[in-house]
């Protein structure tokens, strides 16, 4: 059976929620003690602390698990269809949750970011380990989706004889347009595809990072940031918007100038 690129990444989120999901088995993590804190002469709790561990130790490893489970199947059509959009919002959900609560520990409770998210230096190697090396297979399973993703869009990345033969082919056919000194012949229809997936990623991803921070702001009691919360989407909206009608604006352009030539 051949597997997809986006099957394959929720292999890896199912192999994450697994180990992250094993340390509540195995008690190394207890939901019991989510949001206590230490002040010195006894534990309290935090409730912000409490959401962002149950976050990152429950519920993203429980979406993983199903994104994973449900890769492999067909019968659900609706979420299979759609499975590539399912595992790199899940692998997103992962990562933010995982990095939010490394910063509320950082900025609240001064404690070491690279610790959190990589291990104390000499730190036996234990399950805790390999649930941070699962934060890997995260980033790799959303890596997987995004190419499945741009695929939609007409834009495929292949591996492969047959693959590496058509690049060849397809390269050459490129550089011969683009060192093309009488200009008679456009590269524009056939790179702005590829530019404006990009930039639109680029533009998502940036605003994912801005929704993260601002959040961060709102966790530290500055409640400013909840209006940050709604319009850091609506001028990505804007952005996506109008960056789309400037590339169909050039097009255009250039769809007129190849039927004039003609």
């Amino acid at each position: 059976m051949k597997l997809s690129r986006t099957q394959i990444g929720g292999i890896l989120l199912a192999i994450y929620g697994l180990l992250q999901l094993a340390l509540l088995a195995t008690g190394d993590i207890k939901i019991e003690d989510f949001g206590l804190v230490y002040n010195g002469n006894n534990y309290s709790v935090d409730a912000t602390l409490y959401y962002l561990q149950l976050g990152k130790w429950v519920v993203a490893p429980a979406l993983a698990l199903v994104a994973g489970v449900l890769s492999f199947i067909p019968a659900v059509k609706a979420i299979f269809s759609n499975l590539d959009y399912y595992v790199a919002a899940v692998s997103l959900f992962a990562i933010v949750a995982v990095f939010v609560l490394a910063g509320y520990a950082v900025s609240v409770f001064d404690a070491d970011f690279g610790s959190i998210i990589l291990g104390y230096p000499g730190e036996e190697f234990t399950i805790f380990g390999l649930a941070r090396i699962g934060l890997v297979l995260v980033f790799a399973a959303l890596v997987l989706s995004v190419l499945d993703l741009l695929k939609r869009f007409g834009v495929d990345f292949s591996f492969g004889s047959g693959a590496a033969a058509n690049a060849t082919s397809g390269l050459k056919a490129f550089m011969k347009t683009l060192l093309d000194a009488s200009l008679e012949n456009f590269i524009s229809r056939k790179v702005s595809g590829v530019l404006y997936i990009i930039t639109a990623w680029l533009i998502i991803l940036s605003a994912a990072l801005l929704e993260v921070l601002v959040l961060l702001e709102l966790l530290r009691g500055n409640i400013l940031a909840f209006f940050g919360l709604l319009l850091v989407p609506v001028f990505t909206l804007l952005a996506l918007i109008i960056v789309r009608m400037a590339f169909e604006a050039g097009i255009a352009l250039i769809v007129i100038a190849e039927n004039t030539k003609k």
